[in-house]
């Protein structure tokens, strides 16, 4: 059992699930989200481990040790499932019975996530949100009932992991927060830090200076608890001083989050910083020869997604690919560009996963745009759009309208393109998705300027100004208060 223990604390950091952006901040806040899904779980199996050999429980330990090692192996179905059985087991041992439940609505919720790139799968990934959510709510009030505060902790830690995987990130966010005066009130370390990485990885979405107090919080007590989760605490950390404009010595951190993550054996996670910090590279500001920005990008990039190819993981491969692409278009490299997409496009149809084949379709559409292929461009995206459509994912849906508009823009095409930013518009707010919110902002802003309609341009920068004040990104909120300045000054000028 302690060797499957220590398994599962350097395999339960690994999920399924990036959903790639134009923005370093939405991607950051995507895969601090998704893998912060497993934060937690180590120091609770360790407790579980020392409870239970003392109490020699043998077939209920098989049976739990059993459902980690599912979940090590990417069986999320069977181990939802084995967990789910032995809770039955485990009525008159607390201890256990709350590892179980949790570990339950984890590989349920990794379930929904890794059912919602496989075609066809979206019934199966709503199913198991359902009784995951249901769960967790139901013995959040059992707990509170009952007075334990760290079995409450749990539960609605669990709770929120189940409204991030339904995108509902204030609703988790708010749930985190009472997850975390429950974890303080009983004193339980291992579960604050727990709590503190999850609201990290939410505030990157929502307020960067907040993520990075919550990073450090975090880190401090890893500092005495020798808790794990240090090395993705140091990630969110230099992803937080990224956004913030800080960009040296968030590299830093990261790159030194991927080397800690090297030594305890955890090569996905690695893969996944190297990918992120090759994304970081490419929206930087980094002077020097023209396509300098893509060579570096691309060296993270490739060693990223030959890792991922290994892993087996559609989610992860489909964003390392579009990662390489973008680097060699970076690179001055289109047709290298293209070639890549089109092969991830095919490679991800032979595999049957839609959600996959739309993120191909959006990088060549990238590229497509880069070199005036406007036709081109515009193909593609009607295909993504209708993809994003039928899995009913309105954050692809809305990027697809979004680079939609801008092909429309670029061509003259004054109505569509505003009929298309309209939709990208209404999509990204439907989500929750202020980073996508002011993107299609930003093209709105544009089309108003264009049509030399001043007041309604500054109106949409202070919109976009107040988005990015509400997230912390003081960098990007100074340059939407600039752009509504000057918007104030053509209107002035042409009255």
């Amino acid at each position: 059992l302690f060797r499957s223990v220590h398994r599962a604390s350097l395999q339960h950091k690994r999920l399924l699930v990036i959903l790639r952006a134009d923005s370093p901040a939405k991607m950051f806040a995507s895969t601090a989200i998704e893998r912060s899904l497993c934060a937690g779980a180590v120091g609770m199996y360790f407790d579980l481990a020392i409870e239970r050999f003392q109490k020699d429980a043998a077939v209920a330990d098989r049976t739990l040790a059993a459902a980690c090692e599912q979940m090590d192996k990417g069986d999320f179905q069977g181990a939802a499932a084995t967990a789910k059985e032995v809770m039955q087991s485990l009525k008159d041992e607390p201890i256990a019975l709350l590892a179980a439940q949790r570990l339950a609505v984890r590989s349920s919720c990794l379930l929904a996530r890794s059912s919602s790139w496989a075609e066809g799968a979206t019934p199966a990934a709503k199913e198991a949100l359902s009784w995951a959510e249901q769960m967790a709510s139901e013995q959040a009030k059992v707990y509170q009932a009952a007075g334990d505060s760290r079995g409450e902790a749990v539960m609605r830690l669990a709770l929120a992991e189940v409204k991030i995987a339904m995108h509902r990130q204030q609703e988790a966010d708010d749930l985190a927060k009472l997850a975390l005066k429950l974890a303080r009130d009983a004193s339980d370390a291992r579960m604050e830090v727990a709590v503190l990485v999850l609201r990290a990885s939410l505030a990157l979405r929502l307020n960067v200076d907040q993520a990075m107090e919550h990073a450090d919080l975090a880190i401090a007590l890893c500092g005495k608890t020798r808790d794990d989760k240090e090395c993705f605490a140091v990630f969110l950390l230099g992803a937080a001083k990224i956004l913030q404009g800080q960009l040296e010595e968030g590299m830093q951190q990261c790159l030194k989050a991927a080397q800690t993550s090297k030594r305890l054996g955890d090569g996905k996670l690695e893969a996944i910083i190297h990918c992120a910090i090759a994304e970081m590279l490419l929206s930087s500001n980094l002077n020097g020869p023209a396509g300098e920005k893509g060579r570096a990008a691309l060296s993270f990039a490739e060693d990223s997604l030959r890792s991922l190819k290994a892993g087996g993981s559609v989610a992860y491969e489909a964003y390392a690919t579009e990662v390489v692409a973008l680097a060699h278009l970076a690179k001055g490299d289109r047709r290298q560009a293209l070639r890549t997409s089109k092969e991830g496009l095919e490679q991800f149809q032979a595999a049957g996963s839609k959600r996959a084949q739309a993120v191909m379709l959006l990088t060549a559409a990238k590229v497509h745009l880069a070199a005036e292929d406007f036709a081109d461009a515009e193909e593609v995206l009607t295909a993504a759009r209708s993809m994003a459509q039928d899995l009913a994912d309105s954050v692809i849906e809305g990027e697809a309208y979004r680079a939609l508009a801008c092909t429309h823009l670029y061509q003259g095409g004054m109505e569509a393109a505003s009929n298309a930013a309209s939709e990208a518009l209404d999509a990204f707010q439907s989500e929750g998705d202020r980073v996508g919110e002011a993107s299609a902002l930003d093209v709105l802003i544009q089309l108003d300027l264009k049509s030399d309609d001043a007041a309604a341009a500054a109106q949409k920068a202070s919109e976009q100004q107040a988005i990015f004040q509400e997230m912390g990104d003081r960098r990007r909120e100074g340059a939407s208060l600039l752009l509504a300045v000057d918007c104030l000054r053509r209107d002035e000028s042409m009255d």
